[in-house]
């Protein structure tokens, strides 16, 4: 069990985007610690499954009650517009349910997240149901693209506030009214490297201007819901190294860097994990970079 002091125990977390990357680094310590941990991605894979399968077999007797679910949910074929619609219709990724009834052998339900985990999903109902519970929210997700202003067109201009930025926003407001009825909350908000201030970028300022959105996101909502139990807080990491790197581009990035090494998912989890756990760190935007600058 990790030195939390038993806060994470028994509470309901969702991580958005953590079936990869430090999402998975952060859906596998809150597990670790206790939590009830419902796990997102965008796509059904034997990876996704063997994560929950690995959550599931953390073995302290003091854990038992535990459940931890899987959504899968593409947010590229979602009309955000439609998010509080009363009925909003269901979604389900066709690729993906073939994928699910392949791998899984069992009939799909889109009513409700299985309580057995893991093969059953998913609709935009999954979603929020898994928001209204939730009493600490992760957002890990958000596409990167990688090209000069010149050469991005309009969609993509939009695709990347809609992704990096409308979508957390939308997420952790609707998670936030639920907390605020339960006085208790805690989000947690990722943004990229050198976003947490106003920088310039040559390759991919489409992608660093909506996440430099996710700093004042985050002071907004300290200062709004401090007063009701919720704390919001957001991460700003440098090159990490994560399943997504090639050893090559390893060793690429590691010539650059300060320490000549890359952070690793698991220092970032640690760090997100201490921020959920103190509500003192309310509005903080931690730079987790090693000091790296171009």
């Amino acid at each position: 069990m990790n030195s939390f002091d038993n806060f994470f125990c028994k509470k309901n977390a969702l991580v958005v985007g953590g079936s990869g990357g430090i999402g998975k680094s952060i859906s596998l310590m809150l597990a670790k610690s206790g939590a009830n941990v419902t796990v997102h991605g965008g796509h059904a894979s034997e990876k996704f499954d063997l994560l929950l399968r690995e959550m599931n077999s953390i073995s302290n007797s003091e854990f038992q009650t535990q459940k931890h679910r899987q959504i899968i949910l593409d947010f590229a074929k979602i009309d955000l517009e439609k998010f509080d619609e009363k009925n909003s219709a269901h979604f389900v990724d066709e690729n993906s349910a073939k994928k699910i009834q392949k791998n899984c052998g069992k009939k799909i339900r889109e009513e409700k997240i299985s309580e057995k985990n893991s093969c059953e999903i998913s609709s935009l109902e999954n979603l929020k149901s898994a928001l209204k519970k939730s009493e600490i929210l992760c957002i890990c997700y958000g596409p990167f693209l990688q090209k000069k202003i010149a050469q991005t067109s309009a969609q993509e201009w939009l695709w990347m506030a809609k992704l990096n930025l409308a979508l957390p926003g939308i997420l952790a407001g609707y998670a936030a009214r639920f907390m605020k009825r339960r006085g208790f909350g805690r989000i947690l908000f990722f943004g990229g490297t050198r976003t947490n201030q106003i920088n310039g970028f040559k390759t991919n300022a489409a992608y660093a201007a909506a996440k430099t959105g996710i700093a004042s996101l985050a002071k907004s909502f300290a200062l709004e819901f401090a007063e009701c139990g919720i704390s919001t807080a957001a991460i700003f990491p440098g090159f990490v190294q994560t399943e997504y790197v090639s050893e090559k581009a390893r060793a690429e990035y590691e010539k650059l860097l300060c320490g000549k090494k890359m952070i690793r998912a698991d220092e970032i989890a640690r760090a997100a994990l201490f921020l959920l756990s103190d509500s003192n760190l309310n509005g903080t935007l931690l730079e987790m970079d090693g000091g790296w600058r171009p």
